[in-house]
């Protein structure tokens, strides 16, 4: 199985890092590594929907910045 990484900084980091990692959870991303800014999320290549993960609302919060 090939797999995509990404690593996606957060800020505020609280309480938005565990919102987003439920909801790439929700598109299926299987697993995670909290780093210092953010976390490393991973995902098999064939699973990945560009569209589905554009999509996922924390994105387009006014309340914190997601860079990946």
């Amino acid at each position: 199985m090939d797999y995509l990484e990404f690593e996606l900084k957060i800020s505020p980091i609280e309480p938005w890092r565990d919102i987003l990692v439920a909801e790439l959870g929700e598109i299926d991303f299987e697993s995670f590594i909290e780093t210092e800014n953010g976390i490393t999320a991973y995902i098999q290549t064939e699973l990945y929907n560009d569209v589905n993960f554009n999509a996922i609302a924390t994105f387009s919060n006014d309340f914190c910045k997601i860079s990946y």
